[in-house]
């Protein structure tokens, strides 16, 4: 019986170290993520800073990040450029208080919800739409802004 009871020790033993390394990786990938939540912060206030400096001193900067700022420059204006590319490839137009595509016959922004101008189109217009007001073409059925039956 000797032998049946060291072997219980033992095993009893074996299963107290497994359990304590399961708990120590456990606690240890726990922290890990708590340390890369603390850096995700970071990172996040870097940003907030050097967007906040660029605002502030994006014309007049340090001489140390004057390299940076026109680099930063130049890409605002390719992606600019990029986006009225875009613009142009979709029959948009660009919002003019935004820069957001939209629909050459749209009313409003739909990214800013500011009123646009008025179109070649609706300077045209002999008739509008009794529901919305937009500007329709005379032998439309259909308003192009509501769907209102004409």
């Amino acid at each position: 019986m000797a032998i049946f009871d060291e072997l219980g020790e033992r095993i009893t033993e074996a299963g107290k170290t497994v359990l304590q390394k399961t708990r120590d990786t456990t606690e240890s990938v726990r922290l890990k993520a708590l340390i890369r939540e603390e850096e995700r912060k970071i990172r996040q206030q870097y940003e907030a800073m050097g967007a906040l400096y660029a605002e502030i001193h994006g014309n007049d900067p340090e001489y140390r990040f004057a390299e940076a700022m026109s680099n930063v420059r130049a890409s605002t204006a390719r992606i600019a450029e990029y986006r009225a590319q875009i613009t142009a490839l979709q029959g948009a137009e660009e919002c003019p208080y935004c820069g957001a595509a939209v629909p050459p016959d749209g009313q409003f922004c739909t990214v800013c919800g500011k009123k646009l101008g008025t179109t070649v189109q609706e300077e045209s217009a002999s008739a509008y739409c009794p529901k919305c007001g937009a500007a329709v073409k005379s032998d439309a059925v259909f308003c192009k802004s509501c769907g209102e039956k004409l």
